[in-house]
């Protein structure tokens, strides 16, 4: 008798088992199910994970950033329990798609997954500090079942499913999760006009790139067209790929009539600084002499008039801001441009009339001229 009910126990527990997992409204038709009897994963993937990618059009570049994770029990599933039973770690991105994210989920014991029943998790993404990405919040869910195993003697579990989302239309489990990546490009081109423009002079420009207390997690290239007419002095800003900086790095640059540098894949949200400083004269650096108008006299090789698009510069402190972004209405841009002109003219001769002169000189004119007309007609008179 008591072999029967101690038979009937079983068949009921079993039979509870499967009703739900059958009832389990979040998992319908889920692919890479973990179960039981498995076989070990391939060496150097984990047994259970799920993946992280990176989104960005048109290119690959990643941010090799350091992400961290927080997981939670879920309420109104059997037995939700305590999150120790699921760990997650932190994980550096190596790639821009399918990073296997390890997820730790402790065997049946004393203290972890103490009751037969399905257990619920979600891990969250804590929001990072690298310049250009959005970060995912959507959850990846872990569902853990836990059973009895054949001779009812421990608990061991029976299938773990983890995914991001259901897809409403193939019922099938989205097991990825994506952050989007944004970055941008700045080109600093050189125009020399005037008469007395030398178009074969190099010129010194600095770029500040500033990301402030965020960081960058890649590389910022540079990219030359013609290399005869720029080049790339120092660039700070091209090894942030391996523990990532913040503040300020300067990428320094020559440049002459006709020549640019674009600056590639700088991240959204960093700020840049153009400013020309010196002009090469013979070899030798010099720092410009900045001409307010054209009446100045540009007696000095490295004299100019700077202007940043339509800015005209007054001083070696002027320069060129802005920020890489889609944010127009912030007058962000993803594919940022400066231009700057240099401009040199012939001096205009001095004639001693000024602006505060000109009226009497006008009016001692217009007298000239009377008494030259009164002459005139007396003569015709006579």
């Amino acid at each position: 008798m008591k072999k029967i009910v101690a038979l009937l126990l079983a068949m009921l527990m079993v039979l509870a088992n499967v009703a739900a997992l059958a009832e389990d409204p979040a998992v319908p038709s889920l692919r890479n199910v973990v179960t039981e009897n498995d076989p070990a994963p391939a060496e150097g993937t984990p047994k259970y994970y799920f993946e992280k990618s990176y989104s960005i059009e048109g290119n690959t570049v990643f941010p090799t950033e350091t992400l961290s994770f927080s997981v939670a029990a879920a309420s109104g599933w059997t037995n939700p329990d305590s999150n120790t039973n699921v760990e997650v770690s932190d994980y550096t991105i190596t790639k821009k798609e399918n990073n296997k994210i390890p997820v730790t989920i402790y065997d049946p014991d004393d203290s972890h997954f103490t009751e037969v029943g399905i257990y619920k998790y979600t891990i969250t993404e804590s929001t990072g500090t690298t310049h250009g990405v959005t970060y995912n919040a959507d959850p990846v869910n872990v569902v853990v079942y836990v059973k009895y195993n054949d001779a009812k003697t421990a608990k061991v579990i029976d299938t773990v499913q983890i995914f991001s989302a259901i897809n409403e239309e193939t019922k099938t489990k989205l097991d990825g999760v994506t952050n989007d990546y944004e970055v941008g490009t700045l080109t600093v081109s050189k125009t020399v006009s005037g008469a007395l423009g030398d178009t074969t002079m190099d010129f010194v420009v600095t770029v500040d790139l500033d990301a402030g207390t965020k960081y960058v997690h890649n590389d910022i290239t540079t990219e030359i067209t013609d290399t005869t007419k720029a080049r790339v002095k120092e660039n700070q800003a091209d090894s942030g790929a391996t523990a990532g900086w913040t503040g300020k790095k300067t990428i320094t640059m020559t440049v002459k009539d006709g020549g640019s540098v674009t600056i590639k894949d700088i991240p959204s949200g960093v700020s840049y600084t153009v400013k020309e400083i010196k002009a090469v004269v013979d070899g030798i650096e010099k720092e410009l002499t900045y001409l307010s108008d054209k009446t100045d006299s540009p007696n000095s090789q490295s004299a100019y008039k700077v202007s940043y698009g339509d800015t005209v510069a007054e001083s070696i402190s002027s320069s060129a801001t802005g920020t890489i972004g889609s944010d127009e209405e912030q007058g962000q841009s993803l594919a940022a441009s400066v231009s700057i002109k240099n401009e040199k003219d012939m001096p205009k001769p001095e004639t001693g009339i000024t602006l505060e002169t000109l009226p009497y000189v006008l009016i001692m004119a217009i007298a000239v001229m009377g008494v030259v007309m009164l002459t005139l007609r007396k003569r015709e008179e006579y």
